[in-house]
């Protein structure tokens, strides 16, 4: 472990060069965001609320500059979000949409860099660092990349950086299927812009105040009217039903740790891995997922830091995202949030894997767990003023938010250069560490992103995570012998 301070086809999907391109929505759809996105999209003028996603890939080289822009240009041919701004309604009341940025400006958002010397991963992580801080002109489409030349032993690194309204974990994956190559010499295939046509009068009818308001209330009572028609077995139904929303909403969490109580909009990144194979075993062995021993791995890293600033803790505030559907997407969200109070305290990781297991397990089982989402439509009417303390408060009643995903198992390239790492790093929307992790080419890559005002000693909460990484390591090489 070293620390740095199937094809799917979906019906109404095209295979590019062996990978799956799909229409975001079907031609002259709806084009507006969704309620958590646009939650995510208005809260992110609170710059402690802010929502970027940013991966920092390591190449084994230089890619070809000119051949990384003709193949940039045409993924954003081929994942229309890439070329879409975010449109506000009229007064700001109502749904914000996607549309196609008329002064689309490639150039805008592509860019080169060159390290100074030594151009370590460090320096890497820094520019990382200060590009995830730069706010997205709101006028353009969310996203960034810079290629930074000059990484030491002749490599070089790709940074992109997407606000979570326009992507979640599993459209940026499926987004980068289409932009790697599975040899050095392929380049991804031809795709078709989605022209979005205007909403026409309903359209806008449907996304004003008024119309989202009539829909709610008319899709309450529909609601109401079906429950009272049901026997006593449907009723009793929807009382789990309820009593589900109520504890996905409004979560016993415990306490939040003094020792994280304080924000600042500054962020510190840095990168862990693990041997894929050794997270496998592991999780094999004590009967659970790989992402079961990864969170309760980080856990026990975080306990260790509070144990070393003499802080004891039983438990800790976590949210983690909940997929909630597996389809093919190329940009947009589908995902809910899933929160608990982890068992930080236990202090073997065996135990505390199990209990994490069954924790994550019920928080994906509960009926409402979609019940957030829910939330999200019915706040997006309310002015922005008025639904930023809300969300400060949800954010602010979790210390730690992880999360983690298979991304690609075999080599990939980016303009014919191998992607030797991809370390993903979380938003930070209010908390005070992030944590993510993605399979990539036999290596569990590990972001973390947290900010130093609440980890006031970022070296030793990472060192903390390394000993629980290596004791994982070590235990698997002891069994095979």
């Amino acid at each position: 472990m070293h620390s740095h301070h199937s094809r799917k086809v979906a019906d109404s999907g095209k295979v590019v060069d062996s990978r799956v391109f799909v229409d975001e929505v079907p031609p002259g759809a709806d084009s507006g965001m969704t309620g958590m996105e646009a939650v995510m999209w208005r809260t992110g003028r609170e710059p402690l609320l802010r929502s970027p996603i940013v991966l920092v890939h390591v190449l084994d080289s230089a890619p070809d500059w000119s051949r990384l822009v003709e193949e940039w240009t045409r993924l954003t041919v081929q994942v229309p979000r890439l070329r879409e701004r975010v449109v506000e309604p009229a007064g700001g009341i109502g749904t914000p949409r996607w549309a196609p940025d008329p002064h689309f400006e490639f150039d805008h958002h592509l860019h080169r860099v060159r390290l100074p010397a030594p151009g370590d991963l460090r320096q890497l992580l820094d520019l990382a660092q200060l590009m995830e801080r730069t706010p997205f002109d709101p006028s353009r489409p969310l996203w960034e990349a810079v290629l930074v030349e000059g990484l030491d032993g002749d490599r070089a690194g790709f940074l992109l950086k997407l606000h979570h309204s326009s992507m979640d974990g599993l459209s940026v994956q499926r987004m980068m299927s289409l932009a790697f190559g599975r040899a050095p010499d392929e380049r991804p295939g031809p795709g078709r812009l989605r022209v979005l046509e205007p909403l026409d009068g309903e359209d806008r009818e449907r996304h004003g105040l008024l119309g989202r308001s009539a829909a709610v209330l008319g899709e309450g009572r529909r609601l109401v009217g079906r429950v009272l028609r049901q026997p006593f077995g449907t009723l009793l139904h929807a009382q789990r039903l309820v009593d589900s929303a109520f504890r996905v909403l409004l979560p016993g969490l415990g306490d939040t740790s003094p020792l994280l109580a304080r924000r600042s909009t500054s962020r510190r990144f840095d990168v862990l891995e693990v041997p894929l194979d050794v997270m496998r075993e592991t999780a094999s062995r004590h009967g659970v997922s790989v992402n079961d021993v990864f969170v309760a791995t980080v856990l026990g890293g975080i306990r260790r830091y509070h144990e070393g600033h003499g802080v004891t803790l039983d438990t800790l505030p976590v949210a983690i995202p909940i997929a909630m559907e597996n389809g093919a997407r190329s940009s947009g969200n589908s995902f809910t949030v899933g929160r608990f109070p982890a068992p930080v305290g236990e202090t073997d990781n065996a135990r505390r894997m199990r209990v994490v297991s069954d924790l994550i397990a019920s928080a994906r089982a509960e009926e409402a767990a979609a019940a957030p989402v829910h939330l999200a439509e019915l706040l997006v009417p309310l002015p922005t003023p008025a639904v930023i303390p809300l969300f400060r408060r949800v954010a602010g009643a979790h210390d730690v938010q992880l999360s983690s995903m298979k991304a690609f198992t075999e080599p990939v390239y980016l303009a014919g250069a191998r992607v030797q790492r991809l370390y993903p790093f979380g938003p930070l929307p209010g908390g005070a560490i992030s944590v993510t992790m993605v399979w990539f080419d036999g290596n569990c890559c590990i972001g973390v992103n947290l900010d130093p005002a609440s980890v006031a000693e970022a070296g030793m909460l990472v060192r903390c995570l390394e000993v629980e990484f290596e004791a994982v390591v070590d235990a698997v090489r002891r069994a095979g012998r």
